[in-house]
């Protein structure tokens, strides 16, 4: 697990490692300026003409350091000072004295010269306004440059937040960040302007965050043996004398007449990721499918399209059934909007509550999984909407799956509003709904009940392709069926849905992925 920071999250830990612990701040920077030039030093040993565009803060700082350090390994190096002399913080000011008494070339203006190496210092996490002016036209200059291009902790025009566009940025190869990775660097357009992204030990560690620690953390995005170990300590135990019953019983409230696909990808899933039993509650129409390719799973079936009170009646026995034996119910995938599929959503939440309030002995917090159509449901359906909430206020952990446009339709937000802060959005409707919030994007973000988020690297544009959506909700499903806290369950069905990606790209490219594929892969990735 690695923290994901925001610019003031990484501002107190850095002011923390200052005045509490005490080392100061020209260490740090020289920390910076060292990891950086070593990193050049191992790569480009043969690439030594050096630009570097330096600001004024302490992130200019930086960048006149790593070229000093250079300059004295017999790299050629140039410092473009693009500031004002006037407003050089107090350690950016040291650096450029040191600078001059070495006699490293320092100009105000941007050279007419070639150059193998162009690194980016000029803002750094401060930047607060668009980039404009001057500013913007020597980052536009640098980017048409066949140089290779590094940035130094983030690419100058970029929010280290949001990673938005401010303006005019800077797109680098690589960006070499100090102490934690920032938002801004893994968040799109961010990331695609950093480039790959290589995180800096300067001296500054998780104790600088003292009493209070950042919310947001990710894991490994391709992670070493030693980490991979580590993850698969994450799934769930299988003891060797367990059986069918005991690896987790999920009631699969999926498809519709013409969406016999979704049910099937769901349920495959389920059985990939480890599920012992699948029960699938779907339209007639989708027994033969669903018999052919996933015999495995128990089937029930109702009439889709048809309504009354035989069928509500029938409906209502089943549910009762099936939710008093279900582990865990994943609802939504391909069920459509229709009457039946309403009427079916309201009946299965209320006898979810029936059973909570129904003093039967539940003592396991029940487990719901809302995909989809469910969440279309939700947004339309005042009754259900009202009874997802109270659910999640009893004995009921409830997981919600939405993209960004049903996103939208359930929380009210505008997609801008999304857009501009999507971890802040993601946990600040988690609280207020007290479920877990899976923010479906290319960068998928995990709303947790404890206040935490998980913001996930693994995954590619291969996977934004029909039925994704459904093998997800069926890892998540048979992590949680499998006694795996809901929160941590999301968490890491995202990671493990991202990787099965990853690993389909690898195989197949990005744009010959199907849905298929992801299950293929994620029984070789689990094994």
């Amino acid at each position: 697990m690695n923290y994901v920071v925001t610019a003031e999250e990484m501002r107190r830990a850095d002011r923390e490692t200052v005045t509490y612990f005490g080392l100061p701040e020209l260490v740090l920077m020289e920390n910076a300026a060292r990891e950086t030039a070593r990193y050049i030093l191992n790569r480009h040993s043969g690439q030594r003409r050096v630009l570097i565009l330096a600001g004024s803060g302490n992130n200019g700082g930086d960048g006149m350091a790593v070229g000093r350090i250079l300059y004295q390994q017999g790299y050629s190096v140039t410092v473009f000072f693009c500031a004002s002399a006037e407003h050089l913080s107090g350690s950016a000011s040291r650096q450029m004295q040191i600078l001059q008494k070495y006699g490293v070339p320092v100009t105000d203006h941007f050279p007419e010269a070639e150059y193998d190496i162009i690194i980016d210092a000029v803002f750094g996490t401060g930047l607060t306004r668009e980039v404009s002016g001057a500013y913007a036209e020597t980052i536009r200059r640098a980017n048409a440059l066949s140089a290779y291009k590094i940035a130094c902790d983030v690419p100058s025009g970029i929010d280290s937040d949001a990673g938005r566009k401010m303006g005019e940025a800077f797109r680098a190869d690589v960006t070499l960040t100090y102490g934690f990775l920032k938002r801004g660097l893994i968040l799109y357009p961010g990331a695609e302007y950093a480039g790959k992204t290589v995180c800096l030990d300067i001296g500054i560690s998780e104790h600088s965050f003292r009493e209070t620690k950042p919310a947001l953390y990710t894991y490994e995005a391709e992670p070493p043996a030693g980490v991979r170990r580590r993850i698969r300590k994450l799934l769930p135990d299988r003891p060797a004398d367990g059986h069918k019953g005991s690896f987790g019983k999920v009631l699969l409230i999926a498809g519709s007449r013409h969406m016999s696909g979704a049910c099937v990808l769901a349920a495959k899933a389920l059985y990939r990721t480890g599920a012992g039993m699948v029960r699938v509650l779907t339209a007639e129409e989708n027994r033969a499918v669903l018999q052919r390719k996933v015999p495995e799973a128990i089937l029930r079936t109702y009439s889709d399209g048809r309504t009354g009170l035989e069928q509500e009646e029938r409906m209502r026995r089943q549910l009762a059934e099936d939710i008093a034996w279900a582990d865990c119910i994943v609802a939504g995938c391909g069920l459509s909007v229709t009457p039946s599929a309403v009427r079916l959503m309201e009946l299965t939440l209320e006898e979810m509550e029936t059973k909570i309030s129904g003093g039967t002995g539940q003592k396991r917090p029940m487990k719901l999984v809302l995909d989809a159509d469910a969440l279309n449901i939700m947004a339309q359906n005042e009754t259900v909407r009202n009874r997802v909430k109270r659910l999640a206020g009893q004995n009921c952990e409830i997981v919600l799956t939405p993209h960004l446009l049903e996103f939208t339709r359930i929380s009210g937000l505008t997609p801008e509003e999304i857009r501009r802060d999507p971890v802040g959005c993601c946990i600040r409707f988690t609280r207020e709904w007290g479920v877990t919030t899976v923010c479906k994007d290319a960068r998928t973000i995990v709303g947790c009940t404890d206040g935490t988020a998980y913001l996930n690297r693994t995954g590619n544009s291969g996977m934004a392709t029909a039925g994704s959506g459904d093998v997800l909700s069926g890892i998540i499903g048979a992590l949680a069926a499998q006694g795996m806290e809901l929160n941590r369950a999301a968490a890491l069905g995202v990671y493990l849905h991202g990787a099965a990606g990853d690993a389909a790209a690898r195989k197949y490219g990005e744009y010959a992925m199907m849905a298929h594929d992801l299950i293929r892969q994620l029984k070789k990735l689990i094994r």
